[in-house]
């Protein structure tokens, strides 16, 4: 009864809302359970939806929801982020060609700031493009040429002698009808990893060719085995993944943290070039080398498909390097010879080096032979035994052997004979397709003594000096000229030969001023530091490189600066528009003191390259020099303004405040510039020596210190820490830095007398009175 009494109740609760939406409702349970079951569903639905509840949902459209919210939601999320990093400006373009913006012609110019993309956050300052200007439209009757390539291809340490620049010459003179745009994306430190990248770019530039010249760097390049500057990857698709996160400004912050979690908060490290990888020696049997010479064909053969997707030739240039007078950088031993018989394979090899000191080479090679049945897989005994050869003039032999020890090099800083091999198979592949090689091994052979390279065409390991340049642009000229692409016009009726190397050195405005500037950066900078102070005939190639400058500095004092301004004259005259001519002049005119003449040619040079930092600078310093300070202030600032990491305008600006006695604006310069370039050796240096100009000894002491923690044979740093210490009382420590000092630096002879003068002052001290 009170079930039956309850049930009423709710009939009636029940019949009290509007009619549509009343159901009647068993009050006999026993009459309910009769009921079909069919009507027992039915009813369960209809209440289910007089109360509001939703229909069950098919399973596929759950997967569905599932998919929006774990994958769409945050996609869209991750997106939006991205638009705001981008809105505020995080992060940076890993575009190479930027809009330019200052200037009413629509143009592409270099993004300087590309080497954030492709090398480690904390190596500064990191390599850039050579500075171009290329108008957007390509406007009818223009061949547009891209050459792909590394530093020796950008013709380091004096782009503006590139190959390419006279490739340029070569192909002007031959069809004089066509306007060319040679752009050279090379860069320092690049290898096959970035150069694809810079081609997929290019693709979408309206080129008529590709060059390129690749090689050099697969080891030490990004991602390769080096491990330096990024690394190493045995995928080539995790490779190129991380360059696509990383193109975005999500994936560069997402790098910045990630960097911070490994190895804390990271200070900066100078670039040193090459020094900075001889700690990252690859020897013949690592297993690296199979997979990074599997990325590099890759590598290009995809290059070589964009130039054939886009219907241009593609010309591939094999890689000479120097083989005869390059001695290895690093050799190692085969890890199978056991210790016993390394004493004996010494004993043999010392022997063999004595003996060819004698010149007796046919028993200095007896001895070495003797060596190479223990152990014949160190590079140097293979370069000594081809030395041998070569004096013997047994140029097989010789060759076979000069060739073996670049091989077998464990600094490898030059293309090998598996990469040239790599080349030849590629281009093999697709000959029927456009692709075209350029054999500049066998060019350079058939014109080296011998069919030898060396500093005949090289600098020094890889990159070629002007007659080398030369003669792997002739090469890819010849190759153009054997089926001539149909983008290049008619050729000129008069033009017969080809440019000779003095009419390209006159055209490029190349004189006996540039030889002496970079004969002086290769005794300098190159032969006096790792890894070529490793080299065993390092001695011989400092005195080498001495002679040199001796040379080129004799000519420059019999009129050679005379005779090089004139050259660059009439180089400027004949190309106004290429601003390397006009820098080479203007240059020159600041040194021989033309400040006014010098002037207006780097504002010249501006209205070709406005967004080139460098020209600013040296605009500044000329301006500083007319003592127009307020127009060199402004240039500095310009300069800082394109690029915030150009410490030497840091320095200039904060030297015109400092004779101006504007301590406060001094400060905030040198602030600014430690913000931008922290860790950098160079900054802190300059600003040590500034808070001791103030007076400000404990303070310049500790900054000048930090100045060693990040580059410890910063020769400035030591001789200008050694001079506060002294000035601080602290004899021993003065001493010590003056002694660091001439250890790394020699030759300098005013750090030499002040060490005298201490060691003096000791002396004195300690003898009795």
């Amino acid at each position: 009864m009170v079930r039956i009494r309850q049930n009423q109740n709710k009939t009636e609760q029940t019949n009290t809302t509007p009619a549509n939406d009343s159901l009647p409702i068993q009050a006999n349970a026993e009459q309910a359970q009769s009921e079909p079951m069919s009507k027992h569903v039915a009813a369960s639905s209809a209440m289910a939806a007089s109360k509001n509840i939703p229909p069950i949902i098919s399973t596929k459209r759950k997967w569905l929801y599932r998919l929006i919210a774990l994958v769409v939601i945050p996609l869209l999320a991750l997106m939006l982020l991205e638009i705001v990093l981008r809105l505020l400006g995080y992060g940076y373009s890993t575009d190479y060609f930027l809009t330019m913006s200052e200037s009413s012609q629509s143009a592409w110019v270099d993004n300087t700031h590309f080497g954030q993309w492709v090398f480690p956050r904390h190596l500064e300052p990191k390599p850039r493009p050579i500075p171009f200007v290329m108008p957007k439209q390509k406007t009818p009757g223009v061949c547009r040429i891209m050459v792909l390539g590394e530093s020796a291809a950008m013709g380091y340490p004096d782009p503006s002698i590139n190959f390419a620049r006279l490739l340029e010459l070569m192909l002007r003179e031959r069809f004089p009808q066509t306007r060319f745009e040679v752009i050279n994306t090379s860069m320092v430190a690049i290898n096959s990893h970035v150069a694809y990248q810079i081609a997929l770019q290019c693709a979408d530039k309206e080129p008529d060719m590709f060059v390129v010249h690749l090689g050099n760097n697969e080891v030490i390049g990004p991602f390769g085995a080096a491990g330096v500057l990024g690394p190493f990857s045995p995928s080539l698709s995790m490779i190129r993944t991380s360059l696509a996160i990383k193109s975005t400004r999500l994936g560069q912050g997402l790098d910045a943290i990630t960097k911070r979690m490994v190895s804390g908060v990271q200070q900066p490290q100078n670039w040193k070039g090459m020094t900075t990888f001889i700690g990252s020696r690859v020897p013949k049997n690592d297993t690296k080398l199979d997979r990074i010479r599997a990325h590099f064909r890759d590598n290009l053969q995809d290059i070589c498909q964009i130039g054939i997707a886009k219907g241009i030739p593609v010309y591939v240039c094999t890689i000479p390097v120097n083989v005869r007078d390059c001695a290895p950088f690093g050799s190692e031993h085969s890890a199978s010879v056991s210790s016993e018989l390394l004493h004996a394979w010494d004993k043999a090899y010392q022997s063999g080096i004595k003996l060819a000191n004698e010149h007796k080479v046919q028993e200095a090679l007896k001895a070495f032979a003797e060596a190479e049945k223990i152990d014949d897989q160190y590079a140097e005994l293979a370069y000594r035994m081809g030395q041998c050869y070569l004096v013997q003039n047994n140029l097989t032999a010789a060759r076979k052997y000069l060739q073996l020890a670049c091989d077998l090099d464990v600094l490898r800083f030059r293309t090998d004979s598996t990469i040239n091999q790599v080349i030849h198979e590629v281009v093999a592949k697709y000959a029927n397709s456009g692709v075209h090689l350029v054999d500049a091994v066998a060019t350079f052979a058939n014109v080296s003594p011998g069919a030898l390279p060396g500093v005949d065409l090289f600098l020094e390991h890889v990159h070629m000096n002007f007659k080398g340049n030369y003669v792997l642009a002739q090469s890819v000229f010849n190759v153009m000229m054997q089926s001539p692409p149909a983008i290049l016009g008619k050729p000129a009726a008069h033009a017969l030969g080809e440019l000779t190397e003095q009419q390209c050195r006159d055209r490029i405005g190349h004189a006996e001023r540039n030889d002496w500037k970079i004969a002086s950066v290769i005794h300098d900078i190159y032969t006096k530091m790792p890894p070529f102070t490793l080299q065993y005939d390092n001695v011989q190639q400092v005195h080498f490189w001495q002679q040199q400058v001796n040379e080129f500095k004799k000519k420059m004092d019999e009129g050679g600066l005379d005779r090089s301004l004139a050259i660059y004259r009439q180089a400027v005259a004949n190309n106004g528009n290429d601003w390397m001519i006009r820098m080479k002049l203007a240059d020159v005119l600041a040194e021989t003191g033309k400040l006014e003449e010098a002037a207006e040619e780097y504002r010249r040079i501006l209205s070709l390259i406005s967004h080139h930092h460098a020209v600013y600078y040296v605009l500044g310093n000329v301006e500083m020099g007319l003592k127009n300070m307020n127009a060199a202030e402004a240039h500095f600032k310009k300069a800082i303004a394109l690029d915030p990491q150009y410490l030497e305008a840091y320095i200039a600006l904060a030297f015109i405040y400092e004779s101006k006695r504007q301590v406060d604006d001094v400060q905030k310069i040198y602030a600014d510039m430690l913000q931008q370039n922290p860790g950098r050796a160079m900054a802190l240096d300059s600003y040590g020596c500034f808070l001791f100009r103030l007076g400000k000894l404990p303070d310049a002491k500790k900054r000048l210190e930090e100045a060693l923690q990040c580059e410890a044979d910063h020769v400035d740093a030591h001789v200008h820490l050694a001079i506060v210490c002294e000035q601080m009382g602290e004899i021993e420590s003065a001493m010590t830095h003056y002694e660091t000092a001439l250890r790394l630096q020699p030759d300098l002879k005013d750090v030499e007398t002040q060490l005298h003068r201490l060691r003096q002052g000791r002396k004195d001290q300690s003898s009795p009175r």
